[in-house]
């Protein structure tokens, strides 16, 4: 077995991550049909950015209670019963399309359940590759092979959708995502997890609050995670302009779109599979910052490319950096956190990265409309870039060998 996949030689990581792939296929089939859905009842844009806030914001504000959750009761057992969840949102959003019942209000409160559900389920998921591995030196790579399932479905998966749209309809979409997720339920129920340690005479807000607490109280978890947070909020939101850039920059359509996301998806992936192949965890930290800043100089870059084809090679480089932070990110603090405050700590960094998205988009849009959406892309590589110069002076004063205690 090739040496970057040299975590598929433990039997239990390989069946989560085989039924991690499902999962993220299936996501990305029902994005797809869910945008396109929204699009033809509503006709709206703006719905467009409600639906997609409605499913991305609920991880900034229930992550923690899920990784509370992670460190208190069986990891497996949740797992299993969040599949069933997100399967049964799915099945609901196809019997509501198939009968042709479905409105604006019903996708708005699916979306928001379906990152309730999210939001409990990622910390667990974020929890659990380190008990799969059995040395611990595969653990960077056990992580990193999780993104690339995020990463591989990011890049197949709107394909897929589109072209299931277009057979099936938006209901058997929906169907599929449900039937995925079903598969996912079945190699979490096999797998054999130690028991999560618990303190279970602390309150569910104590318990959250102690975890907040370690992190603010442990030098790099907090490094870490605060420039996971400042990564998210200004390197991310551009996803957010591309269509403005699409048509009124290059004064293209939909398939440049496309091309032009495929892009940074390439380099996102190529950042898992670089990822893949790291095996020093002390050197990591400031190769994560190295990245960020090459993304932050190339985001600043894109507004000024008047080319299509230089617009989609600076995206390369930016997805890489992106994507090799959120990865470098997850391995360090898998690394550094005490087993009792996995959990709770993986949730911050859930809340943090993956809860900010969301926010940054919202900011985005609001000064692009204000200031245009040039401007606002050149400032965000800019801070992107300095915050990465920050963050790699300060490491260099941290000691990143050994975990928390």
């Amino acid at each position: 077995m090739p040496e970057f996949l040299r975590a598929l030689r433990h039997p239990q990581f390989r069946t989560f991550f085989i039924g991690q792939l499902c999962g993220a296929m299936g996501s990305w089939v029902q994005l797809v049909a869910m945008g396109w859905l929204t699009y033809r009842i509503t006709g709206s844009v703006f719905m467009l950015g409600v639906v997609g806030f409605a499913g991305q914001i609920a991880l900034f504000f229930l992550a923690p209670v899920g990784g509370m959750l992670a460190d208190r009761f069986d990891r497996r057992r949740m797992m299993m019963i969040n599949q069933v969840l997100v399967a049964c949102q799915a099945l609901a959003l196809a019997l509501l399309t198939y009968t042709d019942t479905i409105e604006a209000w019903h996708l708005v409160a699916l979306s928001l359940i379906l990152g309730a559900f999210y939001a409990f389920d990622a910390p667990i998921r974020q929890a659990v590759p380190i008990q799969l591995v059995r040395d611990g030196r595969d653990l960077p790579n056990a992580i990193a092979l999780v993104a690339i399932t995020t990463n591989t479905a990011r890049l197949v998966g709107p394909s897929v959708g589109g072209v299931l749209v277009a057979l099936v309809g938006e209901a058997g979409c929906f169907m599929v995502n449900g039937a995925a997720y079903l598969m996912t339920f079945l190699s979490i129920s096999v797998l054999r997890l130690a028991p999560a340690p618990a303190r279970v005479n602390d309150s569910p807000l104590q318990a959250i609050g102690a975890g907040m607490a370690y992190a603010a109280d442990t030098p790099t978890i907090r490094l870490m995670l605060l420039f996971s947070a400042a990564v998210a909020f200004f390197a991310t939101a551009y996803l957010t302009l591309m269509p403005y850039f699409t048509r009124e920059v290059y004064g293209a359509g939909p398939e440049l779109l496309g091309l032009l996301l495929g892009a940074a998806g390439m380099g996102s992936l190529a950042g898992s599979f670089y990822l893949a192949t790291w095996n020093s965890l002390h050197r990591l930290p400031r190769s994560v910052a190295i990245a960020v800043a090459v993304a932050g100089a190339a985001l600043a870059c894109f507004p000024l490319t008047a080319a299509p084809a230089a617009g989609a090679a600076v995206l390369v480089m930016v997805g890489f950096g992106v994507v090799f932070c959120a990865g470098g990110a997850n391995t360090l603090l898998q690394h550094l956190v005490r087993e009792d405050m996995r959990g709770r700590v993986m949730s911050l960094f859930v809340m943090c990265y993956y809860g900010v998205m969301p926010l940054g988009s919202l900011a985005t849009g609001t000064l692009a409309e204000l200031f245009g959406a040039k401007s606002t892309l050149v400032v965000f590589g800019v801070i992107t870039a300095l915050v990465a110069a920050l963050m790699y002076r300060t490491a260099r004063r941290l000691n990143w060998r050994e975990a928390a205690t």
